[in-house]
């Protein structure tokens, strides 16, 4: 191979490699968005903390009368993050849901937002009917409850309705 044989494939690979670069550069670069993004809106101090959940979980352990619930609770950025809230755990069964609604004490939540607008918890409640000899057997399903206001019987009465299983969340019941 003479010199100019390696000069010309030095020339090709090297436009071959330029054409290459700018080619992947091209797709590579992100796309200009065609509007301005839009900035997050201010906070309101005035306005009373949203709040709501998603419930992933709720487990009943009859041997340690407890109840288990996972969930992420979820604000609404545009307004203050409450300093508190309460979870509440009620179950019914799908034969009496009136005779047979069960509720466990409520739990307080201390800084639930510390970690941002949206964080999973998971909510242990005692539970004091769950290891009576009258106490219900059976499927349970549950509603779970969360308010920035302390629980009161009327939060309860309010829920207390929504016995839907269609919509309510399975109960894995251990130490049946």
């Amino acid at each position: 191979m003479n010199a100019r044989q390696a000069l010309a494939r030095l020339t090709v690979f090297l436009g071959t490699l330029v054409l290459a670069l700018f080619v992947t550069r091209l797709f590579l670069t992100p796309p200009r968005p065609a509007f301005a993004p839009v900035a997050p809106a201010p906070v309101n101090p005035d306005a009373p903390p949203l709040v709501s959940n998603r419930v992933q979980g709720v487990m009943l352990d009859r041997a340690h009368a407890q109840t288990f619930t996972q969930l992420t609770i979820e604000r609404d950025p545009r307004a203050p993050a409450p300093e508190r809230v309460w979870v509440w755990t009620y179950l019914f069964t799908p034969d009496e849901p009136r005779a047979h609604f069960l509720a466990c004490d409520p739990i307080e939540v201390q800084r639930p937002f510390a970690r941002g607008d949206s964080t999973p918890h998971i909510v242990i409640a005692p539970c004091g009917w769950c290891q009576r000899a009258t106490a219900p057997r059976g499927n349970f399903y549950a509603r779970v409850v969360v308010t920035t206001q302390p629980v009161t019987a009327n939060h309860l009465l309010i829920n207390q309705t929504d016995t839907d299983i269609r919509t309510a969340t399975p109960v894995v019941v251990l130490h049946e």
